[in-house]
């Protein structure tokens, strides 16, 4: 198993480590790719629309964008790293999921597990773990969840070290880890009401727009009511129907 580490910080300190300490919790079986945007020269979005509209292979800027999103598309789950600066994300991380943002009406990384770890020395962890799930979930990516250190309790280097503090983190992100992997060695397993809900709604985007309806018809996602070819029980079926013949009415109404 793969899974791609995104790391938002320009420096390889509190949240590199921190993501070190979880990909040991994985174990061996796990290989872990580490993309550092800092050392990517991702340029900064245009707002010129053309990979909603056209295709993100039009966008004007020849730079490893799809490169790392293939990276991504290859793995098998996703770790989202990031530090809390001013209450929000880095700026390399942000020009990431601004240059990606098609990605919410093309769920390329659609139902891969994924887990958000976010550093800070005081506040704004709930913001940016808020901002990144909702960005995950506009992805189409499976959250298992997250956990926030702040760093000046949690590294015995720091002056406001906290043993107790030190050590409820490392239970919480052993538990994590663990719920992690299951999801990663269980990605063929019965998708929850919350995964039909999402897959559905996400058809919403192709209604409105012909880029985002081929996506769907090239993957044969169209009439489905999954991604994935998975026998529903009965009422997992008739929810997914309920959903689809909503947003296809919907769909009918605004296109």
């Amino acid at each position: 198993m793969k899974i791609s580490v995104i790391l938002g910080s320009p420096r390889k300190k509190d949240s590199f480590r921190v993501t070190q300490m979880f990909g040991e919790m994985l174990g061996e079986e796990v290989v872990i790719d580490y993309i550092h945007l800092s050392k990517e020269d991702i340029r900064s979005c245009l707002g010129c629309d053309q990979c909603f509209q056209v295709s993100e292979k039009k966008c004007p800027h020849m730079d490893r964008v799809q490169s790392l999103v293939k990276a991504i598309e290859d793995s098998d789950g996703i770790v989202l790293a990031s530090p809390v600066y001013a209450y929000q994300v880095p700026g390399q991380l942000k020009t990431f999921i601004d240059r990606t943002s098609y990605l919410f009406h093309r769920p390329t990384f659609m139902s891969k597990p994924a887990v958000i770890i976010t550093t800070t020395d005081g506040g704004g962890g709930k913001a940016v773990y808020d901002y990144l799930k909702m960005t995950l979930t506009g992805w189409g990516v499976k959250c298992v969840g997250g956990i926030n250190i702040i760093s000046t309790r949690y590294f015995k280097e720091r002056k406001r070290f906290d043993i107790k503090y030190h050590d409820k983190k490392n239970k919480q992100m052993s538990d994590l880890s663990q719920k992690f992997l299951k999801q990663l060695k269980n990605s063929d397993k019965m998708p929850s009401y919350y995964d039909l809900f999402m897959f559905n709604c996400l058809r919403s985007k192709t209604y409105t727009s012909e880029v985002d309806k081929k996506y769907w018809v090239d993957r044969g996602w169209m009439n489905k009511l999954y991604f994935k070819d998975i026998k529903l029980p009965l009422f997992k079926r008739i929810f997914a129907q309920a959903v689809k013949h909503m947003i296809h009415q919907l769909g009918k109404k605004y296109s």
